[in-house]
């Protein structure tokens, strides 16, 4: 079964396409889209809205999981959080309304529920400190990566 992970920034969608098999877990994807800033925020979101339409389609997504932006985040960055909430919301509608089988919408306490984790285990691991997964090279992704990463394992279980 492949299930996806998604990270939004308000420059990049992260994503990782997972599958879990006999063999166990295999990272297939790991990549971004960049968000043409030449565009205004309706064509954006429709760009992205079409670009993760065909990454769904092509590699037959059956759960999904998108790591949702904390509560606690500095007002000062108010333009970052509504960009960024656009563009969660946008992938939210296109997965509900795709062959996508379940997902999740959560941020850090949804993402160690579904991994049976304490919230701090979850940190760490996004934080590069801890690797549960054993997947090469952890310490070296980015941060939005590893989330992402994670999102699509948890993802494997709901």
């Amino acid at each position: 079964m492949n299930v996806l992970g998604i990270r939004v920034t308000p420059k990049y969608i992260y994503f990782a396409v997972v599958n879990n098999n006999d063999d166990g877990i295999i990272l297939d994807v790991l990549d971004k889209i960049v968000i043409p800033i030449s565009m205004d925020v309706p064509e954006q979101l429709s760009f992205v809205r079409t670009t993760l339409f065909s990454v769904i389609r092509e590699h037959d997504i059956k759960n999904a999981g998108i790591r949702r932006m904390e509560d606690n985040l500095p007002s000062k960055k108010l333009s970052l959080i509504i960009a960024r909430a656009y563009f969660e919301g946008v992938i939210q509608e296109l997965i509900s309304n795709c062959s996508v089988e379940r997902y999740f919408s959560g941020r850090i306490q949804t993402v160690a529920k579904l991994l049976s984790q304490p919230p701090n285990v979850i940190k760490k691991l996004f934080d590069g400190e801890e690797n549960l997964f054993n997947i090469d090279r952890w310490d070296e992704y980015a941060k939005e990566e590893r989330e992402c990463i994670t999102c699509a394992i948890a993802a494997i279980g709901i």
